[in-house]
């Protein structure tokens, strides 16, 4: 062992013997680059202090340059002022100039000087460091007409220097004091000049530097005082940039810094804070750098032992290896990718662990699918629940709620036939009517989400579909509600025949395209579209649908989108993002949902906020040919021709609404209140035509009545009446003979059609 790690670090070390000769032969030349970046570490600083002296200075700009812009100052130097007196209006321009300075004590004095450099107005700070305006001077006690040149040299507004000087102060001390001035505007027009005296002794203090005067003309600079010893020797070179701060030499060699204190350059004296830089630890280090070396060197040679001792494991590298792999395994599920070389038994070992680590993933990833399978069934389950639920709910209240609407709905109608058209009744009573309609739309919308309820399915074309429904009046009241939405078609060019309920389709379809107008708040487009399609493939088995031809009804809009949170929610009953009672009842979608799988077929649904929301319906095609245009029923004969019809219902409501109907319609109506009564009826007298409710109460139900009536009379003629009933019974006795089912509540026109089509195109008058 000791053998293989002498090995070991004699290889290290012959191997990072030509790394330390290029380190030693390059060490100077790394260390020149370490002084430049201490310089430019000092410049750094330089540059801070420059910027601490620039945020010193801007705000007396800034509040001089103020001035050039008020009003006052304007009139009193101008003596322009009518309505305001002088002295007022020295006194306002003091209180003015006070409150911007007086908390400012290096803010000397304040004057004011008109366009023949005539001094107008002065504000001076006392004894007691308080600025006050002084008595007005006569006109021609101080004059400097060099400023009115200087101001329209700066004519936009601009602050400049025109020079420093001392002032003597308390003692033998002198105070350094900068002059800074701007042009006082009228409409652009230099009128006058504002001069500002500062006291910079302050600031020179803070840096401990020393101001220095330089003449751009002669390249040549000038010391304040006498007494400054430490800018003597300053070599200044002539392209130095007068504008940046920066770091010089003096004659000694010595770093010194220069921050530009007020530099412009259209001046000929630029005027700088210099003071001496002292040298930093990396300088010291660098003067040093025999001592440094032997350090360096010596940690060197100690890292390279450390490493070649870490190396002499070799048999922890394996180790590691072993432990990331299977820890990318457990983890990551990334399978073992091992290729070792050595014995066969070696090889075998790392070919069976590979397979070992592929057949977990793979049992991993089935494991997963299962679990997303079960999610999905649960999810499928609870929802089937909750239909389950809500179809018991609507199942046990529709009946009686529909018999309740049948008088509400067809009341109305009767009574309107009797008023005369400019009677006072009749809104009211339309009102009512309506008021009807939509309840019993409500209660539809319960029965088609409860499922099993009774539906009418006939040969129809999706295409004619959809176009009867943009042309219902339902329709059209939905585009002028809403104006900015536009409603597009494009229909395929091939007919899509499809065995489904009219009524269920168009209103699905009702619900979604209300759906998307009502989402877009403004201007919008909604596009209805059909296909055909073929399900089949991976395609098909993600969605669980047959590989069959599917009509597919598409309603696509560009509205806001669903949220992604809502999506798996939205077919839920009274899941709704609208005001309920307003915007609707809550079971649009669900209305959607249960009318899709009533026919077999598919809703999808996607969203996005960029590209809107796109319901896909899709109907399983039908191989027979598609109904054509159905006549309206104000295109049919409705009147009969005095034909006998047996009303059987337990609701004396609904017998005496319907007696009335058929009456107006001229037939001869007749009721009983059971089916037991209606047996007894046809054993003594014959009807053309029975109107039997699906369910009486107490008593037999619609269909043994039925049953019962054929055995005595095999060919009477009947209709299925009931506000909610299970599909199988309304089959069992279509089965029978049943002609017709019409759902209550029924306008006059749905049961005069229904009774015309049971009776035939002959009719069926009794002779008796």
């Amino acid at each position: 062992m000791k053998i293989r790690i002498l090995l070991i670090v004699g290889l290290f070390a012959l191997a990072f013997t030509p790394l330390l000769v290029f380190m030693g032969l390059n060490l100077p030349r790394v260390l020149a680059h370490f002084r430049v970046a201490e310089e430019n570490r000092q410049l750094l600083v330089i540059q801070k202090n420059a910027g601490e002296i620039a945020m010193e200075m801007k705000w007396r700009q800034e509040s001089l340059r103020a001035l050039s812009f008020n009003a006052g100052v304007v009139d009193l130097v101008r003596h322009t002022s009518g309505d305001i007196p002088r002295q007022v209006l020295r006194r306002r321009v003091g209180k003015m100039v006070a409150k911007w300075y007086q908390e400012n004590p290096e803010v000397l004095a304040m004057r004011l000087f008109d366009r023949q450099g005539l001094e107008q107005y002065v504000m001076q700070r006392g004894s007691d460091g308080v600025l006050a305006v002084l008595p007005e001077r006569e006109a021609n006690s101080t004059r400097i007409p060099s400023l009115i040149a200087l101001a329209d040299q700066y004519s936009d507004s601009k602050v400049f220097s025109f020079g420093f000087d001392f002032v003597d102060g308390i003692g033998d001390e002198q105070y350094p004091v900068m002059q800074l001035g701007v042009g006082l505007l009228n409409q652009g027009e230099v009128v006058g000049v504002s001069c500002l005296y500062l006291n910079i002794s302050p600031m020179l203090q803070r840096y401990s530097g020393s101001l220095l005067q330089y003449s751009t003309d002669e390249h040549k600079y000038v010391p304040f005082t006498a007494s400054v010893s430490s800018a003597d020797n300053i070599y200044f070179p002539i392209e130095t940039d007068l504008i940046e701060p920066r770091l010089v030499k003096d004659r000694d060699g010595q770093p010194q810094a220069l921050i530009p204190f007020f530099v412009d350059g259209h001046l000929h004296d630029n005027v700088f804070l210099a003071y001496p830089i002292n040298a930093g630890n990396t300088m010291v280090w660098v003067q040093k750098w025999q001592r440094q070396m032997i350090f360096l060197l010596g940690l060197v040679f100690l890292g390279v032992c450390l490493v070649a001792m870490k190396l002499s494991a070799v048999i922890d590298a394996f180790a590691q290896e072993l432990f990331a792999a299977f820890h990318a395994l457990l983890h990551n599920q990334t399978p073992l990718a091992f290729s070792w070389s050595g014995p066969k038994e070696l090889k075998s070992l790392s070919r069976d662990l590979n397979s070992l680590s592929q057949q977990y993933i793979e049992s991993l990833k089935a494991q997963e699918e299962m679990r997303l399978e079960i999610r999905k069934m649960e999810r499928q389950l609870r929802q089937s629940q909750k239909m389950k639920a809500l179809g018991l709910l609507a199942g046990g209240v529709a009946h009686d709620l529909n018999n309740i609407l049948s008088g509400i709905i067809s009341y109305p109608q009767l009574l309107l036939l009797q008023l005369p058209k400019d009677s006072e009744l009749r809104a009211p009573i339309v009102e009512i009517q309506r008021s009807g309609e939509r309840a019993a739309a409500v209660v539809a919308d319960l029965l088609t989400v409860a499922r099993g309820v009774a539906s009418k399915k006939e040969q129809c074309e999706l295409n004619w579909l959809c176009r009867e429904y943009l042309e219902s009046p339902e329709c059209v009241v939905l585009k002028k509600h809403h104006p900015q939405v536009s409603c597009v078609s494009r229909f395929a060019p091939e007919e899509l025949p499809v065995f489904c309920s009219p009524v269920h389709v168009k209103k699905a379809l009702m619900n979604l395209v209300t759906n998307a107008a009502e989402s877009i708040k403004e201007g919008g487009e909604i596009v209805i579209s059909t296909r055909r399609e073929q399900r089949g493939g991976k395609k098909g088995q993600k969605t669980g649908m047959l590989p069959i031809d599917y009509g597919v009804l598409q309603i696509q809009d560009n509205g806001p989108g669903i949220a992604e949170k809502d999506i798996e929610h939205i077919f839920e009953p009274f899941y709704s993002k609208k005001k309920m009672g307003r915007s609707g009842t809550g079971l649009g979608l669900t209305v959607v949902w249960n009318t899709m799988h009533d026919h077999d077929g598919e809703v999808q649904v996607t969203s996005s906020a960029a590209g809107g929301t796109c319901f896909e319906l899709f109907f399983p095609l039908s191989q027979g040919g598609a109904t054509g245009y159905v006549m309206k029923a104000e295109e049919l004969d409705l009147q009969g021709n005095g034909e006998r019809i047996l009303v059987i219902d337990d609701e004396a409501q609904q017998r005496d609404l319907a007696v009335r109907i058929l009456s107006v319609y001229g037939y001869q109506a007749e009721s009983v209140a059971s089916g037991e009564e209606a047996v007894e009826f046809v054993k003594h007298q014959e009807s053309d035509l029975l109107l039997l409710d699906m369910i009486m109460d107490p008593g037999i139900n619609g269909y043994e009545t039925y049953r019962q009536i054929l055995e005595i009379r095999p060919q009477q003629k009947a209709i299925l009446v009931s506000g909610f009933s299970e599909s199988l019974n309304v089959e069992h006795m279509k089965n029978l003979g049943a002609a017709e089912f019409v759902r209550k509540p029924y306008s006059m026109e749905t049961l005069a059609l229904a009774v015309k089509a049971a009776l035939g195109p002959k009719g069926g008058a009794s002779q008796h």
